[in-house]
């Protein structure tokens, strides 16, 4: 029996909200007063006396069942029904029927309709939902102040609403109708780029066109947005997907890509794209990008690790016909990942065999490939002999392993090839490290409910207590809602303290929740807050490095938090830390401190080995911060390279190595030289010492896409522009 009374119907959710975290607060400070509330109304209790109630566990959820208990409703998502359909009164079948048009559940939508057929004809937000053009057509004759007008529960605008609805989706007549209804909107004063805040965006907010793109996939309703000037960016839509362009993909037609291609999107918009095209195996979309001008070589940092698009498609296990448009683009078939394989090498590890052979064709071999390839190749292949002398043969093979080798369980599980986990464990790989999104091997096979590798990767010291970017355990259950809301409104308020220095509201969070400090980010990034200090990757009103953001660092990492904690920034993985995020925004170094935070990073075991050939001093390199590649070099990474260098300056490096023969023009990974190196700090004597040497200043990088000089132009090197095009200039030089 249910220990309840009459149910309250004055009450606010805030105020419950409020009484809750008090009760919770005072179970903590021991009130014995707290303690009877809770006997009487938590069934968990019941039977205790005080003095056990206060010494059990008592979390936010427990403490919101107590007040709603105390209200009168069985639970807490009762108490908040009652309140939401309280604050809609008449209006409850109106919103009802708007979520089910919004997800286009037309089955919902018809049985809601012929109960209460006038709900269209009186609202313009539901009206623009269904497309039906008549009644919003009506409504905005007799009110035109309509067209701006915010409403129901999501507080959207009718053109934002017409732009996100999913309901009638394929019907030609139904999207004809939504872009009439935009149509006369947008002439009412609509704004085409109407957004909302939305966590799920790189950015921070998400806009009308994106929902035209991908939710209606209507090519005439993106064509009536960009002729009304819509931006092909969101606001601070700047750090890759979801934005118009993928989005398009993501929705499936051809005609809204094209739309957006008439437009102008930017190389990089299309490089985003064509990735998302390999993801969602669409091959003619693939093309037209290609045709467009994307770049293959550079379409992989969310799915082919940093390498192309081919190492994308391998990994994705896309068929022949995506590959053959791939290749058909003149893409570099000897590109190399993070971890320095090429296309061949990860076809031959994942056994894509169809691809391993496309690639033979093309003058890929054996050769490419290490012992750690053959034998994870040996593992997929459940070749248990080859595994075992393969391992042998090299007792210091497990030494060699990298992360993303690691990480092939994960993948096994994730395509299906999850009975070669024993082998990949018997090989020597950890079942504790992390993807690029948070889950080790064991969150993977409990999601997918794979019970036999569940079993091996336990056996095999797989973690049940390692927490992903979610919070969750691999066996564990998600946060109640409204604890986790809580965790969120509090992480909030602490990632606002970092971005603007407030040293002392962060202090007080981290006194009140030490937890907070290994906390991540609702936002698709999940950033930790030290990540924050990084001013990369995160929604743009925190991209920002206030002067004190070393002393901000420091406080966290003197509260615990891990320097090599990574977030899903441009394809994640171990080379998304605070450290690389430092090392590739402006911010930090247009306030002046982005070599203090680079020590104050190091200092506390920030890797410096992120990706092959030493990523971090090569983006300080490339992004001219001479005082952070300084520090990395301090820190331990060593100058043996020319790339390296010339960027520290150091030309009795740089002759030493060209007297033991190494090529002046060699490329780094990144497609840069040691003259791009040198160019882009702006050291004049390395620069005149590799020009004297034969370095070509007219090589591009393919990274950045620029010779030597457009770096140093663009950071403002004019002295090394002139000293560049002086020696082009003087034949006796060349």
């Amino acid at each position: 029996m249910s220990n309840t009374t009459e149910p309250r119907r004055d009450i606010k959710l805030e105020q419950q909200r409020k009484l809750a975290k008090e009760l919770r607060r005072a179970h903590g400070a021991g009130s014995v007063e707290a303690a009877l509330r809770i006997v009487r109304h938590f069934p968990r209790a019941r039977g205790r006396d005080a003095v056990q109630a206060l010494a059990a566990p008592f979390t936010l959820s427990d403490a919101q069942l107590v007040v709603a208990r105390e209200a009168g409703f069985a639970s807490w998502p009762d108490l908040k029904h009652h309140v939401e359909r309280s604050r809609l009164g008449a209006d409850g079948a109106l919103e009802e029927v708007l979520s089910a048009a919004l997800a286009g559940d037309a089955a919902a939508v018809r049985a809601a309709l012929a109960a209460r057929p006038e709900l269209s004809r009186r609202s313009i937000h539901l009206a623009a939902a269904l497309g039906d053009a008549p009644s919003a057509l009506a409504l905005l004759d007799e009110s035109p102040s309509l067209a701006t007008a915010r409403g129901g529960q999501r507080q959207w605008t009718p053109l934002y609403t017409c732009c996100s609805s999913r309901h009638g989706r394929g019907d030609a007549s139904i999207a004809a109708a939504r872009a009439r209804i935009a149509a006369r909107l947008i002439a009412l004063g609509a704004n085409p780029n109407d957004e909302i805040e939305s966590l799920e965006a790189p950015g921070g907010f998400r806009c009308a066109l994106q929902g035209a793109a991908r939710d209606v996939a209507s090519a005439e309703l993106v064509g009536v947005l960009l002729d009304a000037r819509a931006s092909l960016l969101p606001t601070y839509g700047a750090a890759g997907p979801p934005i118009p362009l993928t989005d398009a993909v993501a929705g499936g037609d051809l005609g809204c890509l094209e739309r957006l291609l008439a437009a102008g999107p930017t190389m990089w918009e299309a490089r985003e794209a064509l990735e998302v095209a390999v993801f969602h195996d669409r091959p003619d979309m693939a093309a037209r990008l290609i045709e467009y001008g994307a770049q293959p070589e550079a379409a992989g940092r969310w799915w082919g690790n940093g390498g192309s698009c081919l190492h994308a498609a391998i990994l994705l296990r896309r068929p022949k016909s995506m590959l053959d448009v791939l290749l058909s683009s003149g893409v570099d078939v000897g590109k190399r990942d993070h971890d320095g394989r090429t296309a061949y090498a990860v076809a031959v590890r994942t056994g894509h065999d169809v691809a391993a052979e496309l690639l033979r064709r093309r003058g890929a071999g054996d050769a490419e490939l290490g012992d750690v390839d053959r034998v994870i190749a040996a593992c997929l292949r459940l070749a248990t002999a080859d595994v075992r002398r393969l391992v042998a043969a090299d007792p210091d093979l497990a030494t060699r392993y990298r992360p993303n080798d690691h990480l092939m369980l994960s993948w096994a599980i994730r395509n299906g090839r999850s009975q070669s986990v024993p082998l990949l464990l018997e090989a020597g790989l950890d079942p504790n490290v992390f993807d690029a999104v948070g889950d080790t091997p064991l969150h993977v096979a409990a999601a997918a409910g794979d019970q036999d590798a569940a079993a091996a990767l336990q056996a095999a010291g797989a973690s049940r207590t390692a927490t992903n970017f979610l919070g969750r355990t691999p066996f564990g259950d998600p946060l109640p809602a409204d604890e986790q809301q809580e965790r969120d409104e509090l992480f909030e308020r602490a990632a606002d303290a970092v971005a603007f220095g407030d040293i002392e509201t962060l202090s007080e969070l981290l006194d009140a929740e030490p937890d907070l400090v290994h906390w991540r980010s609702p936002r698709v990034h999940r950033a930790t807050l030290l990540l924050y200090c990084g001013a990369n990757g995160t929604e743009s009103p925190r991209q920002r490095t206030p002067p004190n953001a070393p002393a901000v660092a420091q406080l966290l990492i003197d509260r615990g938090a891990d320097p090599n904690d990574a977030g899903n920034f441009y394809g994640g993985g171990r080379g998304a830390t605070t450290l690389a995020m430092v090392l590739t925004s402006v911010f930090p170094i247009e306030a002046g401190v982005d070599a203090d935070l680079v020590r104050v990073l190091v200092r506390a075991g920030a890797r410096l080995d992120l990706w092959t050939d030493g990523g971090p001093m090569c983006w300080a390199i490339e992004r001219g911060r001479y005082e952070s590649a300084r520090v990395l070099a301090e820190a331990g990474v060593a100058v043996e390279n020319l790339l390296f260098a010339a960027g520290l300056n150091r030309v009795d490096v740089l002759a030493a190595l060209l007297a033991r023969g190494a090529d002046v023009n060699t490329r780094h990974w990144s497609g840069t030289t040691a003259l791009h190196a040198a160019a882009s700090m702006g050291h004049q004597e390395a620069t005149t010492f590799l020009l004297e040497r034969g370095a070509d200043p007219t090589l591009r990088g393919t990274s950045w896409d620029s010779t030597a000089a457009g770096m140093a132009r663009w950071l403002k090197h004019e002295e090394i522009v002139r000293l560049i095009e002086e020696h082009g200039s003087n034949p006796a030089r060349r």
